[in-house]
């Protein structure tokens, strides 16, 4: 479960929006992360030493709060953020939203292009 790219910043809490921020941009892959973990039944504290890159022995009470923090923002995105990521409705959008939906039918969240689209 260690992380293979670099921990980006890691805000005490998730900057909360209604739509996607360009933070849920860097942090998409530590969210999968997240999500994973939670799945395979990791430890909070295990999660914020591995994929947080926050020592709970030393700072437990942030590195819980950060924890709950970006794991409920992980589990927005997976029941409600993705529709923004599907409809090209985020930051970079015109940048990055083939990937995206690359990454969407990866996780088998999308398997056909959103309506009126090519899904290119």
């Amino acid at each position: 479960m260690p992380s293979s790219q670099p921990v980006p910043e890691i805000a005490d809490e998730v900057p909360w929006s209604d739509g996607i921020t360009e933070y849920d941009n860097r942090l998409h892959d530590t969210y999968l992360q997240l999500l994973d973990a939670d799945n395979d039944g990791i430890g909070k504290d295990e999660m914020a030493r591995r994929i947080l890159g926050i020592e709970p022995e030393k700072e437990p009470e942030r590195a819980r709060k950060v924890v709950a923090s970006h794991l409920a923002r992980a589990r927005w995105m997976s029941r409600v953020g993705y529709r923004y990521l599907a409809a090209g409705q985020y930051p970079g959008a015109e940048r990055g939203q083939a990937s995206q939906l690359d990454l969407l039918r990866q996780l088998g969240i999308m398997t056909t292009p959103p309506e009126g689209g090519s899904g290119r």
